[in-house]
């Protein structure tokens, strides 16, 4: 994140796929905030990028199954 901050990337999305979620942090003065977390059927949305349109679960099921990596 820190050197995303440096280069001024407006945004920083985290995706946790073993649990579905979608974490959006903002760039504000110098370093992201956490703004917003998707799940589900949520509709993602972006200050940034006013073009985005789908929800976690389109995503989720894009994904292949995790494996246990006992």
């Amino acid at each position: 994140m820190k050197t995303y901050a440096k280069f001024g990337i407006p945004e920083y999305w985290i995706v946790d796929p073993a649990i579905g979620v979608l974490e959006e942090y903002v760039l504000l003065e110098e370093r992201y905030e956490l703004i917003d977390i998707f799940q589900q059927e949520e509709v993602v949305t972006s200050p940034n990028i006013r073009c985005i349109s789908f929800t976690m679960a389109q995503i989720m099921e894009k994904i292949p199954p995790l494996r246990d990596e006992k």
